[in-house]
């Protein structure tokens, strides 16, 4: 017969633990012994099991005290004690139950010996001999926490070891033994503290990076880091660079927490005042890091409308939502000066938002103002009542480092930021092209007479950012203050010597002339469309199609381009009109290189004829191959087509890979095609260069030949070398040639085509008739033709020169 024994506490209780003491010289007797509880008394094994049977191990402990715990508690008012399939001995000295009761707390304990029961309930769970209430003690300045634990147990503190010591998660940072008898009470022992296997910060930010980095954790991860990026004196470019991965998986969960921007903004601090940024150029990207890492973090607790401040002696921030109808002056984010000269470090009342139109100059470090067009803008965009802005000001430009600047040794004394670094950000909304101007002021350093304003633009050096005076001019001095006036919102600084200062007015020229050559180019390729479409006989033979399809593309990315290059007012508008240029420009190429082929097929290898649907051919790839690289791009980062500069893809992979390099392979495509056909037409012929007319026959050949190429397309590939004397050279002259291209088609291809000149007129004369459209349907393209003829060089030639007879010029 299975052994057992059990008591009825008369009403139902929520057991928790159920103490079992044993004689000290039969404990292995409990071996098995399974604790249950609940209604029955007929068969006790009907019940729910309260924790598991009985280990050896657990019977076998000296004190003879075994502790069962009913996890989540088992309700029930028979308590039983039963070796299950065996036929031993039960021994029990004496049984504790502990439970609840109409929230209510009782010990129910049970004085058993060999022969007799006793059963005695009490209402008293708290018995200072059962139990170790769990409190907190102070050790060495660091708190350990322990929860409530039955007599007999170790309990761990509710402090983990941080998630970078070597003990891994969930590792208790000290433990505590409820130690006493049933006599004396239970009396908790000394606090054990765990050794965590904790050793050098570089190291601990090792097993930190390690660590995946979740919601559950993210607060404890950006603390530990914040405490560990504190010895800076430990920081060596490795592990800042670990420190800055750690970072962007924080604030990529975009979590709105207080605790975690605080730690965030910590981090920063701590990286900048480590001096690892000084003067480590190789560094440029990772400090970037930390500058997007930070501003990422504001927006997110902007985006939710949070309140937040937090100053550093390097860095101040704040986070503002503000109600629109409340400012009906400028909002201005300042930075407070000592007098004459720039704070050393910052302290938590030198930075303040300031709400009042005037802001005191005298007394101004850094600061920046929001017109109220700004806000007109963002409630028209985001139809809101509320504002939401974070500001941002580095007491320094450690974070800020310059490829351009460091690379400018012209003068003995190199250029280099005079002021500290501000920034002000509206969420949801890009900031550009405003008329009032946002408006800055900085307490330069030192007096300098070469003072230029600038902004941080991250478009440029392939993502990582440099600085830019676009949008950005020096408006006065007032009070020893330079005061910036510019265009949009982004980090704003003092720089002397800033080098594209020379030639931000070339720039500008550029511009203007790449406006007025595609304005042109769109009248004439708009007139070269319309009358090889408008006549039947202009468009009816293949190099007429492929010259129509090569307009098309050329028209289009003229149009996207004059329209929507510099429209970043609108996120989505802008993305667009870069996926056309993007597309429009590689579908322009392709169709020159389909150009090219068409030409040497006909020109040098001369079997043209014998490709079958040779159209629908070079239609799929002109159009397709174009379409599925645009796609693969916006598949990879949709978000890298948006500049704030203007709306096309920013330096950086995508543009290098998804636009230069198959333009280039493609020109050098066009160029081996270009030498092949004009050593066909001039070198493979029997005729002398005997008059000027012949030679400028010639000559007149290669130039249209080089148009409808795209060979001026090379011109920028000669203007990509920022350091190259003649680069100013092949930007203008690349901008002139490539904005003209349309003229030159329609020139080439229109005004100088006889058989065109002559259909355009025969409509003129017959205008009035009604067979005026049928007539100009029908002109002949037959007879000698007064414009460039490829082949007009050769009279023997007969089947070169029939093919020839297509493409006039």
């Amino acid at each position: 017969m299975e052994p057992w024994w059990y008591v009825n506490l008369q009403d139902n209780y929520v057991i928790e633990y159920v103490v079992l003491f044993n004689r000290q010289t039969t404990q292995d007797r409990l071996e098995g012994a399974q604790v249950r509880v609940g209604t029955n008394t007929r068969r006790l094994k009907s019940n729910d099991a309260c924790g598991k049977p009985v280990s050896y191990k657990d019977a076998m402990v000296p004190a003879g005290i075994i502790v069962v715990e009913c996890e989540n508690g088992t309700e029930g008012n028979i308590v039983s004690v039963q070796l299950e399939n065996q036929t031993n001995f039960l021994t029990l000295c004496e049984v504790k139950i502990y439970g609840s009761l109409n929230n209510g707390k009782y010990c129910a304990e049970a004085d058993l010996d060999i022969l007799t029961t006793v059963v005695t309930v009490t209402d008293d769970i708290t018995s200072p001999s059962s139990i170790c209430i769990g409190e907190d003690q102070n050790v060495n300045g660091t708190t350990y926490s322990f929860p409530d634990v039955p007599l007999g147990t170790t309990a761990n503190s509710i402090q983990d070891c941080p998630l970078y010591s070597n003990k891994g998660k969930n590792a208790s940072l000290a433990t505590r033994h409820c130690a006493g008898d049933v006599l004396t009470g239970a009396a908790w022992g000394f606090i054990i503290v765990t050794d965590c296997g904790i050793e050098t910060t570089s190291s601990k930010i090792q097993i930190l990076y390690e660590t995946k980095v979740t919601e559950n954790n993210s607060v404890a991860v950006a603390n530990d880091l914040a405490y560990l990026t504190n010895n800076t004196e430990d920081l060596d470019e490795e592990t800042v660079q670990l420190v800055a991965e750690i970072l962007k998986d924080i604030v990529n969960l975009e979590l709105p927490d207080e605790n975690i921007t605080l730690d965030v903004v910590e981090v920063v601090d701590n990286i900048i005042d480590s001096g690892v940024f000084d003067s480590e150029t190789s560094m440029r990207e990772t400090a970037s890091s930390f500058v997007t890492s930070l501003e990422r973090q504001l927006a997110t607790m902007a985006v939710e409308g949070i309140n937040f401040t937090s100053v550093q002696p390097h860095v101040g921030v704040m986070t503002l939502a503000i109600n629109t109808a409340s400012l009906v002056n400028d909002l201005a984010y300042v930075s407070i000066s000592d007098g004459d000269s720039l704070k050393t470090l910052f302290e938590a009342d030198n930075i303040n938002a300031h709400y009042e139109k005037t802001i005191p100059l005298e007394m101004v470090g850094a600061s920046i103002a929001l017109s109220t067009e700004v806000i007109s803008i963002d409630q028209n965009k985001t139809r809101e009542d509320e504002i939401r802005v974070y500001f941002t000001v580095y007491q320094n430009s450690s974070l800020f480092i310059s490829k351009m600047l460091v690379n400018d040794s012209s003068e003995d004394l190199p250029p280099q930021v005079n002021s500290h670094v501000i920034s002000a950000s509206v969420d949801a909304i890009e900031i550009d092209g405003l008329v009032t101007p946002i408006r800055a002021a900085f307490l330069p350093r030192f007096k300098t007479s070469n003072t230029k304003c600038v902004f941080w633009d991250f478009s440029l050096d392939d993502g990582i950012g440099d600085w830019s005076r676009d949008g950005c001019r020096l408006d006065e001095t007032i009070d020893g203050r330079v005061v910036c006036l510019c265009d949009h919102l982004t980090n704003f600084a003092i720089l002397v010597d800033y080098y594209e200062q020379e030639v931000s007015g070339f720039y500008e020229v550029l511009a203007v002339i790449s406006l007025i050559g595609c304005i042109v180019s769109i009248v004439g390729l708009a007139s070269t469309i319309a009358t090889h479409l408008f006549f039947k006989s202009l468009r009816s033979k293949v190099p007429q199609k492929i010259l129509i399809n090569l307009s098309i593309t050329l028209l289009s990315l003229y149009l996207v381009f004059a329209i929507g290059i510099k429209q970043t007012g609108s996120r989505h508008g802008c993305i667009t009109v870069a996926v056309l240029v993007h597309y429009f420009g590689l579908a322009s190429i392709f169709w020159m290189s389909i150009e090219a082929i068409n030409m040497y097929l006909m020109l040098v290898k001369v079997f043209y004829d014998n490709i079958e649907h040779f159209m629908l051919k070079v239609c799929v790839v002109g159009y397709g191959i174009p379409l599925i690289i645009v796609t693969v791009c916006l598949c990879t980062d949709v978000d890298y087509y948006y500049n704030t500069s203007y709306c096309f893809v920013p330096s950086g992979s995508i543009r290098n890979y998804g636009f230069i390099l198959i333009v280039g392979i493609l020109l050098l495509f066009n160029v081996g095609a270009f030498i092949l056909i004009m050593h066909k037409l001039t070198c493979g012929r029997n005729v002398a260069l005997s008059t000027r007319g012949e030679v400028s026959k010639r000559l007149q050949t290669s130039v249209g030949l080089s148009v409808l190429l795209g060979l001026t397309w090379v011109l920028g590939f000669l203007a990509i070398d920022a350091d190259s004397s003649s680069r100013d050279a092949f930007q203008l002259l690349f901008c002139v040639f490539n904005s003209l291209q349309g003229l030159f088609i329609f020139l080439f291809f229109c005004v100088r085509q006889k058989n065109v000149r002559d259909a355009w007129m025969s409509c003129c004369k017959e205008r009035d008739s009604r067979a005026t459209r049928s007539k100009c349907a029908i002109v002949s393209n037959t007879g000698k033709t007064n414009g460039i003829q490829m082949t007009s060089y050769s009279s023997h030639d007969t089947n070169i020169t029939s093919q020839n007879n297509e493409y006039n010029m």
